[in-house]
């Protein structure tokens, strides 16, 4: 009988300790994780830099330095939306792996290498811009200045130079290390035995990789910005070339978002007793469209350096060159555009059986939202496509829009905590 009292009073103060440690778990799941504060952090400074700059706009001389300043920092700020949708796809994966109803948190997902990366990346990002803003404020060239004049205030230009490509690239190396986290995430054991494997879904792979390639052009679009690789003074054409890369691939962070909304529905779907399969083509269209535009855009803009300074005699039977390769750019235009369309309208056709009626279950306000910003900003690159000298109104449309990949990732970083703080919130 003593035996069997000691036997129990163990049974007890184990169950005790265990339950203690779920509770401790579970309140540490609520915290608000590392990687929606770095979303948090990153569409602060997206926001705070665009409206300080609109606002100099509107203020100041248009041949101000503090006007310059901000002109000069743009093609930093243009990676933030990058960052901003990549943490948010790294956190949908944690849950992918983690289960449909649970919270990585739980799991210790994102792996902590994983969210070191990501903060060391937002705040390299934050360093980065300003010390471009402060090196350009400080010494930014006059419009007919064409080469530096060596005095103090140069130098400690190049010292603010010098420390902001550090900051870049270890931005970079926090960026792509945490989409290689994602990449080679590891389910945990538990779900492993209660649900069996689960592996990286098919929109989850497309969003990594339309991610791989914003990383890369836009990184070879840095070496292609007078502001940055050379100071604000006039770089050459063939450096130049690279920033045509960045400027195709406008519409990837607004991609990107489209697909991490595209899996926030799947789970709606599947939570109220349906899977339903999204079109493969359109996302495939939306992938490689993305891709074969940059190559075009990069081979347009060679060609034309190219014929810029030959005699008119050189190329006379090369004429349709540019007609070809401005075709095919167009073609793989559309083929983006189509893939939008073609997504954002399965959001209106998904099924789920009701009994005897097949219904289209009503979306959160925060997808349809989503959904908004996505069309905003496809119309906006749309004017600008097809704009050679756009007029105010159509400038207005497109900086207008360039604010909305950033505010899709803003109600998707809503979406997620309201569904890790009360699971099922969609």
């Amino acid at each position: 009988h003593g035996q069997t009292s000691l036997l129990q009073v163990n049974t007890d103060l184990r169950s005790g300790v265990l339950s203690v440690t779920n509770v401790a778990k579970k309140d540490e799941a609520q915290q608000v994780p590392s990687t929606m504060q770095c979303v948090l952090v990153v569409i602060v400074q997206y926001l705070a830099f665009l409206g300080l700059s609109h606002m100099t706009k509107g203020v100041c001389w248009s041949k101000s330095r503090l006007l310059r300043a901000f002109s000069g920092t743009d093609s930093l700020a243009a990676l933030l939306p990058v960052a901003g949708v990549l943490f948010v796809t790294h956190y949908v994966v944690a849950a992918e792996m983690s289960g449909e109803d649970s919270n990585p948190a739980v799991y210790g997902l994102p792996q902590w290498w994983a969210c070191i990366a990501m903060v060391l990346a937002t705040i390299a990002g934050v360093a980065s811009m300003s010390l471009q803003f402060c090196s350009l404020a400080c010494h930014a060239p006059e419009p007919f200045e064409e080469q530096p004049t060596q005095n103090g205030r140069t130098m400690v230009f190049g010292c603010f130079q010098g420390c902001r490509w550090l900051a870049t690239a270890f931005q970079f190396i926090g960026l792509s290390t945490a989409v290689a986290a994602a990449l080679f995430m590891q389910q945990p054991f538990d779900v492993w035995l209660d649900n069996g494997r689960v592996w990286l879904s098919f929109v989850s792979t497309c969003t990594l990789g339309v991610l791989v390639q914003l990383l890369f052009f836009h990184g070879i679009g840095l070496l292609g910005a007078d502001e940055i690789v050379n100071g604000g003074y006039p770089a050459g054409a063939p450096i130049k070339i690279t920033a045509v890369a960045a400027k195709a691939q406008a519409l990837g962070p607004t991609v990107c978002v489209l697909f991490s909304a595209a899996h926030f529905r799947l789970f709606d779907m599947k939570r109220q007793g349906n899977t339903i399969q999204w079109p493969e083509a359109f996302v495939y269209a939306c992938v490689y469209g993305l891709l074969a535009r940059t190559f075009l855009a990069c081979t347009m803009a060679a060609w034309s350096n190219r014929t810029a300074d030959a005699p008119h005699e050189d190329h006379q039977g090369w004429r349709c060159v540019p007609l070809v390769l401005r075709t095919s750019e167009l073609l793989a235009f559309l083929a983006v555009l189509v893939g939008i369309v073609g997504v954002v309208t399965s959001f209106f056709y998904a099924r789920r059986s009701d009994g005897w009626h097949v219904i289209t279950p009503p979306m959160s306000c925060s997808l349809a939202c989503v959904l908004t910003m996505v069309v905003q900003h496809t119309v906006a690159q749309i004017v600008a496509f097809f704009s050679r000298s756009p007029s105010a109104t159509d400038q207005a449309l497109i900086e207008t829009g360039s604010v909305c990949p950033m505010l899709g990732v803003l109600f998707l970083a809503t979406l997620i905590r309201a569904c890790q703080v009360s699971p099922g919130a969609l």
